[in-house]
């Protein structure tokens, strides 16, 4: 549990972060293709570490299937739901644009934020 928190681009930084450039490149949707994930995911992070989680999180589970990448789409997003959304796997889009509004805003960590506990989705 401890080395997860020690990684690059960590699950509730995913959350965080790309709901809002998703929007902001693509419009609102209900799932992004692998290619526009990959480009805003590029443009937040300088490393690829847990890029899976984002195609998890904002594609399709076809499309995430046909990344091939040998994961599990379900298992995927119940980690997403456990970090982000109190082990709760049933979340979609609008549910991580809520939580990076709640967690992230003009530019600074609000409530929620990472180590923060309760507040936010997160624990």
């Amino acid at each position: 549990m401890f080395s997860f928190w020690q990684k690059k681009n960590s699950v509730k930084s995913i959350a965080r972060q790309l709901p809002v450039r998703l929007v902001e490149s693509y419009t609102r949707q209900e799932y992004y293709s692998v290619e526009q994930v990959t480009e805003v995911f590029s443009q937040v992070f300088t490393h690829d570490h847990n890029q899976a989680y984002a195609y998890a999180m904002f594609c399709s589970q076809a499309d995430f299937d046909g990344l091939q990448t040998g994961l599990s789409y379900a298992e995927m997003r119940a980690d997403v739901g456990k970090h982000c959304f109190h082990d709760w796997p049933r979340f979609n889009f609008e549910s991580l644009l809520v939580y990076a509004h709640s967690t992230y805003s003009d530019g600074g960590f609000i409530a929620g934020g990472e180590g923060s506990g309760s507040e936010g989705g997160c624990g």
